[in-house]
């Protein structure tokens, strides 16, 4: 495994979903955390047939380090996770909302 740390471009930022469960509250702009960081992870693995492969993960790195519990927001405003993509920020508050998992 191989870890490397590179500073992210501007215009990246974190969106706690936590802050969404179970309320009504409107998106606001304070509710980003910039991300100046990206912790690259590779991992090297094998297939069942024996052929090598790499995985690569990101993690992002804020000035409150490193977090479970999040969703990226790229420079475009639309945001995503491992598991999902959404175009905007409502669209991502409303699914979290809606319990679909992010």
């Amino acid at each position: 495994m191989t870890t490397t740390v590179i500073p992210a471009q501007p215009g990246w930022f974190i969106l706690h979903p936590s802050m969404y469960k179970g309320t009504d509250e409107d998106f606001a702009p304070t509710d980003l955390t910039a991300i100046l960081a990206w912790r690259i992870v590779v991992t090297d693995m094998q297939r069942q047939d024996g052929t090598p492969f790499s995985h690569t993960e990101a993690y992002p790195i804020t000035c409150q380090g490193e977090f479970d519990d999040f969703l990226v927001v790229a420079p475009d405003g639309s945001v995503s996770s491992t598991d999902c993509q959404y175009e905007t920020f409502e669209h991502a508050i409303d699914a979290i909302r809606s319990g679909k998992p992010f």
